[in-house]
């Protein structure tokens, strides 16, 4: 069982972390299921773009080759035609089709996915029972609001990256100094980080303060705009401890496999660990700014996780101690 006596305090960066390993290894089972339940799919369909790319339409040699030169050295004649291959990969039905269903199929069920992980954290964090089913019903539970900021998330996105261009493309017609494109980058670079930083709790926000996608996202900036330093400085510290992790499990995976397909299915396995660290990460410190910022403690976190959005009770909480009484 896990105690809930140090578990509303505000954290350091390593302990943040820490705290982020920790309720990993709770219940690591049910976060391998969860980000299975993406992975998998996903690696199949990378599978398909992989095979799908890698078959070029290469011109047939000519079986009498051998009249295209003068001699039996090979020099070709001056009017021969040269069959020069074709390197472009084929663009086939099933390559649409593989890159029409990972899209939509990466972007909605990856978000919530890590919905449901948020819910699995929550639950961690009132010491209840958490299910694979229930994390996932919950997440679903709230699907309009999820997909919503998701929407508004990637047109956001693809705003800055026209805005960016018509600047970069302003500047190449006026052929200005190499210091203005430096500089645009440069802004570009510093804002993008700065709104991501001050989205990271969003989802959170989504599943436990059940917000709509507008209002999450003006709750995150209300919550963080002291503590963007520390989300960053943590987000930075486990991304380090990730990427090794990959890099050297990636290179064992590599050693003992070689370049085969069996060794790009196991390598892509590694998400099953970092998709629930990323996850989790987010809503420890959404936790840790709500506790150091309104005093968030037990009961309110309880009282969120059980009403909806429209103010009825809809969740059943389970003690795991009641859980264990009902095996027992």
């Amino acid at each position: 069982m896990a105690s809930t006596d140090n578990l509303f305090t505000f954290l350091s960066v390593g302990n943040a972390v820490d705290r982020t390993f920790s309720i990993y290894m709770s219940r690591w089972v049910l976060f391998s299921q969860l980000a299975l339940v993406i992975v998998l799919p996903q690696i199949v369909l990378n599978i398909i773009l992989l095979k799908t790319l890698l078959v070029e339409e290469t011109a047939p040699v000519p079986e009498d080759f051998g009249a295209l030169t003068d001699d039996t050295l090979g020099t070709l004649t001056d009017d021969a035609a040269i069959p020069f291959p074709s390197t472009l990969p084929t663009l086939s039905p099933q390559l649409g089709l593989a890159l029409a269903i990972q899209v939509p199929f990466s972007f909605l069920f990856g978000i919530l996915i890590q919905a449901a992980i948020v819910q699995v954290v929550a639950e961690y964090y009132t010491n209840k029972l958490s299910t694979f089913r229930g994390s996932l019903v919950l997440a679903v539970d709230r699907f309009c609001a999820i997909f919503g900021y998701g929407l508004l998330g990637t047109a956001g996105f693809f705003l800055f990256c026209l805005v960016v261009g018509v600047l970069l493309g302003i500047l190449t017609a006026f052929q200005a100094p190499q210091f203005f494109f430096i500089l645009i980058a440069l802004a570009a670079f510093v804002f993008l980080i700065y709104v991501m930083l001050s989205l990271t709790i969003v989802l959170p926000i989504l599943v436990i303060e059940k917000q709509t996608p507008v209002g999450a996202i003006k709750r995150s900036f209300e919550l963080l705009p002291t503590y963007r330093c520390h989300v960053f400085c943590s987000m930075f510290l486990l991304a380090i401890v990730v990427i090794f992790g990959t890099w050297v499990y990636q290179a064992m995976i590599g050693a003992m496999l070689g370049t085969s397909i069996l060794s790009f299915v196991v390598s892509g396995l590694s998400a099953v660990v970092t998709l629930p660290l990323q996850t989790i990460i987010a809503a420890v410190l959404y936790f840790c700014v709500r506790v150091q910022k309104e005093g968030l403690n037990l009961e309110t976190l309880v009282k969120e996780l059980e009403m909806s959005s429209d103010g009825a009770v809809n969740y059943k909480n389970v003690l795991l101690a009641e859980a264990d009484e009902e095996v027992v």
